[in-house]
This record gives C-alpha cells, sequence and structure tokens, in this order.
C-alpha cells in the first residue's frame, strides 16, 4: 500500500525508517530524562488556564464550559507537575536495589505513567476551552467557522500524538514494520 502512494525511491528510504520503535522500558534514566519537560509543560498550561479564568455571569453556557474545562486543566496540570516533582525525587533518592523493585511493581509501573495521562487531560480540557472561547468570540462572523475547524484540527492532532506515541497504538499493521523483512529477503528467480 505505502509503495502505491509514495514513489519508489521514497517508499525505499521509508521502508528503511524505524516509524515504530519499541516502548521505552521502565527505566529510571527514561524517567528523570521526561519528567522535566513534563513538569514544566504543565506548569505552562496550568498558568494559561489560570489565566483565562474568569467570572461566569448569568446563565452563559458557552462561559459555564469554559470555567469547568478552565477548571479542570488547572487541576489536572497542577496534579499532574506535583506528582512529576514527588516521583522524580523519589528516583532521584533511589538505591539501584530499590530501583530493582520498583520496575517490578505494577504500583510504580502505573505511578510513573499517571502523570503524563493528567496532563494529557488537562491539556485536552485546555484546548477544548480555547474552541469554545473562540467560537463564542467569532459568533456571527464568518470567520468562526475555520476558527472553529482549526482548533477541532488542533485538538484531533494532540489526541492521535497521544495515542500513538503514548499510549502505544502504533503496532506492526499500522505502521508496517512486518514489512521490511519481505523487502530485504532476495527475491526468487
Amino acid at each position: 500500500m505505502l509503495r502505491m502512494l509514495v514513489p519508489q525511491p521514497a517508499a525505499a528510504m521509508l521502508a528503511q525508517v524505524d516509524v515504530c520503535p519499541p516502548p521505552l522500558k521502565l527505566r529510571k534514566s527514561n524517567v528523570l530524562a521526561r519528567m522535566p519537560m513534563q513538569i514544566t509543560s504543565a506548569t505552562l498550561v496550568s498558568g494559561f488556564s489560570l489565566g483565562r479564568l474568569g467570572k461566569v455571569e448569568g446563565d452563559n453556557s458557552h462561559d459555564s464550559w469554559i470555567y469547568l474545562l478552565l477548571i479542570c486543566a488547572i487541576h489536572l496540570c497542577t496534579c499532574s507537575l506535583l506528582s512529576s516533582v514527588l516521583i522524580y525525587r523519589r528516583l532521584v533518592i533511589a538505591t539501584p536495589d530499590e530501583l530493582a523493585r520498583m520496575e517490578q511493581i505494577t504500583f510504580w509501573k502505573v505511578m510513573f505513567v499517571f502523570p503524563l495521562l493528567k496532563f494529557a487531560a488537562g491539556l485536552v480540557c485546555y484546548l477544548t476551552s480555547v474552541i469554545i472561547i473562540s467560537s463564542r468570540d467569532t459568533e456571527g462572523n464568518w470567520i468562526n467557522v475555520p476558527v472553529v475547524v482549526i482548533g477541532i484540527c488542533s485538538l484531533g492532532m494532540v489526541l492521535f500524538t497521544v495515542a500513538t506515541v503514548e499510549l502505544g497504538l502504533c503496532n506492526d499493521r499500522c505502521c508496517g514494520a512486518g514489512t521490511k523483512e519481505k523487502d530485504d529477503k532476495p527475491s526468487q528467480p
């Protein structure tokens, strides 16, 4: 299928690229490398959400939804960053024996992923509130439709990225991992 859509030289080049690398193992270095960026990102989204938070006046449903989504984004991202800081601290002070035990315990595997999932949920809440704010602010204007479509496409890209990269929904069938082996075999005359 890939060869039909992409010219031959490009298809050969794509076959050599590892599009779907194996999932990262639960290792101290992996978690420690990811945490500072995750903490910074969660802090930024939480701050952006807090900055947009305003008073809900009357029964305006746009304002009510915006307020609710922003509050969720603030709490989810703040919880994510605080949890990440505590996990980061625990990993830094852990001995090699403790790390070996932690890698075997399901609780710790969940704890390493949980802050990232909370951050992703907070980010979705924030982006959804931005879409609603854009829709409310451009209501009755021709630009309303493109603004909302751009926002929905951005949110879709974030959800797609989380699904494929973080949740590992990229498999052999969708990534074409099995096709490289077939291409490498010498052709029989």
